[in-house]
């Protein structure tokens, strides 16, 4: 039996022929492009991630010490002191942060061991809920009277404005550092009680006047931002003189 002898395509099926393996070539060639650009894009996003993903949070600037006469967000003499600087502050603003780095030592330097001087802080977290949230963990501090260890090294680790810098974690991380007995902070801080007396805090500042910070009055007497020691010390020395006391 003889084999069929096979016909040979004509001009038109060729044609076809070739349309179709150039159209599959393209497809190809489309395929692999789309996925080098694929993957290009995957690679950009995971570079991109990666260089704004956030720094771990760790703590510096660490203090445990306190001043004289600590006692809650206070220190110095007594609530009857001759003289009483009461301050208004956002632990957000960079001002405070000078006037706690700069001023507030040279001031407990002089004054840390007079009776007749009292400092008090008063939050006023007007910046946003980071403000408020470290606030409220300085009052959750101030039970421990651990305040102004507390305080000190909040202010050491100012990093923008509502970025994250003082979130709850980062600020639990902070109470850690300075010696607070963490399963009472975080029993203050977590029920949110504090929140309240932050709030309350910022209220009676507007009700006094304060739209800003830092503010201070010395016995009443407005003293508006982060002035230098000298302008803080001559306030104190001319109100003990007129109160008849050194």
């Amino acid at each position: 039996m003889s084999k069929q002898k096979r016909q040979p395509k004509s001009s038109r099926q060729e044609r076809l022929e070739a349309r179709r393996q150039r159209e599959s070539r393209r497809k190809k060639q489309r395929i692999i492009a789309l996925t080098v650009v694929t993957l290009g894009l995957i690679g950009l996003i995971a570079i991109i991630y990666w260089n704004s993903r956030p720094e771990p949070f760790v703590v510096s600037g660490v203090h445990t010490e306190q001043p004289p006469g600590a006692d809650g967000m206070s220190w110095g003499g007594p609530e009857n002191a001759a003289v009483v600087i009461e301050e208004y502050s956002d632990f957000q603003c960079p001002y405070c942060g000078r006037h706690a780095t700069e001023t507030i030592p040279q001031l407990i330097e002089k004054y840390g061991n007079n009776p007749n001087v009292r400092y008090v802080f008063h939050p006023y977290p007007f910046i946003g809920t980071e403000s408020v949230d470290a606030a409220a963990a300085g009052y959750c501090a101030s039970e421990q009277n651990l305040f102004w260890a507390f305080h000190d090294t909040v202010f050491a680790n100012q990093r923008g404005e509502n970025q994250g810098q003082f979130s709850k974690d980062n600020l639990k991380a902070i109470a850690k550092a300075v010696g607070l007995n963490m399963s009472q902070f975080n029993e203050c801080f977590d029920s949110g009680r504090t929140r309240v007396d932050a709030n309350r805090s910022l209220q009676e500042g507007r009700q006094r006047g304060i739209q800003s910070t830092p503010m201070f009055f010395v016995n009443g007497k407005l003293i508006k931002g982060a002035q230098p020691a000298s302008v803080f010390i001559e306030a104190i020395d001319n109100a003990l003189t007129a109160a008849g006391v050194q």
